[in-house]
């Protein structure tokens, strides 16, 4: 089993969300902003959005690939990936 480490948050990771076809991971967290990996080829951070004024709290992938976040802002965002 191999070990991978994916890094680029500066602050606490608080979730993580695969899309349907396990390509692309989402994380998040106490840095508010979201990440987007390629967990097919590179393992690299292939976006980041930032958009919500706290901490990202919850993502969650739609079955037509975009992706929703909730922060401890009060707010949802949809994106579209």
């Amino acid at each position: 089993m191999t070990n991978l480490q994916l890094t680029g948050h500066s602050g606490e990771v608080l979730t993580l969300s695969y899309n349907q076809s396990t390509r692309y991971l989402a994380s998040s967290g106490m840095d508010k902003s979201i990440l987007i990996w390629d967990c097919k080829d590179s393992y690299s951070n292939i976006l980041s959005l930032k958009s919500q004024t706290n901490a990202v709290t919850s993502l969650v992938w739609s079955h037509t690939d975009n992706l929703v976040s909730g922060s401890a802002d009060k707010t949802v965002c949809i994106w579209d990936i």
